[in-house]
């Protein structure tokens, strides 16, 4: 070794732990917590685009308009995530996940508020 930590072939010291890189998950609370990701994506991706999609389809007026085409579709998909993600959490909470449970738990609660918002009042 010389002065500056590098084997005498010139070649910097690597540690260990940044070796390999791991693409896919190898435990099963690794794979559940992938599974849940569509599913937590779509809760944010929706709460992104929402805001312009409505601003767009009241012709440039951002007014409230419980009947705007489409909402139903959203709110179903919100409700397809609260289930999806109750699920996720139940499997989590039994590999003893629970960090991973407890965020699952929470996205569906949100995606179960925002269902219920988005649900148009003539189908409630």
């Amino acid at each position: 070794m010389n002065q500056i930590g590098h084997k005498s072939d010139g070649l910097p010291k690597v540690r260990p732990q940044l070796r390999a890189m791991k693409i896919l998950p190898h435990t099963r609370q690794e794979w559940l917590g992938l599974l849940a990701i569509p599913f937590k994506g779509y809760i944010i991706g929706v709460a992104l685009v929402y805001p312009y999609w409505c601003f767009h389809m009241t012709g440039g007026k951002y007014l409230y308009n419980p009947f705007i085409e489409g909402k139903v579709y959203l709110s179903q998909g919100y409700f397809v995530s609260f289930v999806a993600l109750i699920i996720a959490a139940a499997l989590q909470m039994f590999v003893k996940d629970r960090r991973g449970a407890t965020w699952s738990f929470l996205f569906a609660l949100v995606a179960l508020c925002a269902g219920v918002i988005l649900t148009p009042p003539n189908m409630r």
